[in-house]
């Protein structure tokens, strides 16, 4: 089963977590999707969830985990090695989060709901240089009993003062262009 992935963005393609046989292995999926590696395997100390898998702000590759406690790490493929950043996410328990960056900053959704069923699940950024995870105060609520997220995607909506000042421009540049036809 793969648990995470996550696109580098290059002809290299996209990066994974595939548990097996009661392994956890590191993979690497050709951008066509005709070819998966095993570059290395992961620590047999940890369980790696959906969604656990994301390229923070900064390029690089980030996984969490839960053993005893939830871990940031820092993924180098080159190396095939995990480096933990900090001593943990800091969350009560043993949460994992599902991984997403957005505007520059590295988030974390709780992958359970927290307080039982139908609980709101809590949203978190993610500092990655001490790793530890801090409430936003944003929560997901409306979820049947059960659900989880397992992904997350940013999408860039445009400032709406970015969107009136490009319209305005617009106009500007037709009124510029009516005017010059009239000359």
């Amino acid at each position: 089963m793969l648990e995470g992935l996550a696109y580098d963005g290059s002809a290299t393609g996209f990066y994974g977590v595939h548990s097996a046989d009661g392994l956890d292995y590191f993979v690497q999926i050709a951008s066509n999707g005709n070819r998966i590696t095993t570059p290395f395997n992961l620590p047999n100390t940890s369980t790696y969830d959906s969604g656990s898998l994301a390229y923070g702000p900064d390029g690089k590759l980030y996984l969490d985990s839960v053993g005893s406690t939830a871990q940031l790490y820092q993924v180098n493929v080159a190396a095939e090695t995990l480096t933990a950043v900090g001593t943990g996410l800091g969350l009560p328990g043993t949460h994992a989060l599902t991984l997403g960056t957005a505007n520059g900053q590295l988030y974390g959704v709780d992958t359970i709901q927290a307080a039982g069923p139908g609980s709101p699940i809590d949203i978190y950024t993610v500092n990655t240089t001490t790793g530890v995870a801090s409430a936003t105060g944003v929560h997901v609520t409306g979820l049947s009993s059960g659900y989880t997220i397992d992904t997350i995607a940013a999408l860039s909506v445009p400032e709406p003062g970015t969107l009136t000042l490009g319209l305005i421009g617009s106009l500007f540049g037709l009124i510029a262009v009516r005017r010059a036809r009239r000359a």
